[in-house]
């Protein structure tokens, strides 16, 4: 009956927590998407207007910005509480998520939206090369590497990679803000603890011995 009893509530405590798991990384989802979509419609909006190419960089508190909301809202929902583990931990599962989503946008736009502009970019570093008078076999070298670089294979490991490297580092100061420690737990004695035995007092003493210990006459 107590194997039966235990292995119950062993049961239920892992359908728990792989329920709990499942219900973060829809959570993570949800928001990891939406940051990507975000981050893709900026990317294509500076593309097609010709903007400066600098305005990228904003991408980055466009994801820090779903990063926060996405993580409060799960603290939220929860028990108003998450330590630094939990609070990295889920920030970290949504910038998976966000990573993913832009590893494929990246081979995608690099593929068939603008396949000639890594060769255009390369022609223009070319160019400053021969301008600064470096040796050919110099020059030569590093086109080679720049071409290895823009091979799609070699795209989606160095997205996928490197902003998870990038995030985790983000991440940490991240957690630090956004965790919320649970109070101290309370000591509560036990409901049938004795209650502790008060010390006789000098007066008391002394009263209780006179009347066991009447004067004699």
């Amino acid at each position: 009956m107590l194997t039966i009893a235990v292995s119950t509530v062993h049961d239920f405590r892992t359908e728990n927590y792989f329920l709990m798991s499942k219900t973060r990384f829809s959570h993570a989802a949800i928001f990891g998407t939406a940051s990507s979509i975000a981050v893709i419609i900026l990317s294509l909006l500076i593309y097609l207007l010709e903007l400066p190419e600098v305005l990228n960089f904003i991408s980055y508190g466009v994801v820090i910005t779903f990063l926060c909301v996405g993580v409060k809202k799960w603290r939220d929902q929860g028990t108003g509480y998450l330590t630094f583990g939990e609070t990295y931990k889920h920030l970290m599962l949504q910038s998976l998520v966000y990573c993913i989503f832009m590893t494929i946008w990246a081979v995608v736009f690099s593929t068939f939206i603008a396949p000639g502009l890594a060769q255009d970019r390369l022609l223009i570093e070319r160019a400053k090369m021969e301008d600064k008078g470096l040796p050919q076999e110099t020059i030569d070298m590093a086109m080679s590497w720049a071409e290895w670089a823009m091979q799609p294979v070699v795209i989606a490991i160095m997205t996928l990679v490197g902003g998870m490297i990038i995030y985790a580092l983000f991440n940490l100061i991240l957690a630090a803000i956004m965790k919320k420690d649970p109070p101290p737990a309370q000591f509560f004695p036990p409901a049938n603890a004795p209650f502790p035995s008060m010390p006789p007092q000098g007066g008391q003493q002394n009263f209780s011995s006179q009347q066991n210990n009447p004067p004699q006459q």
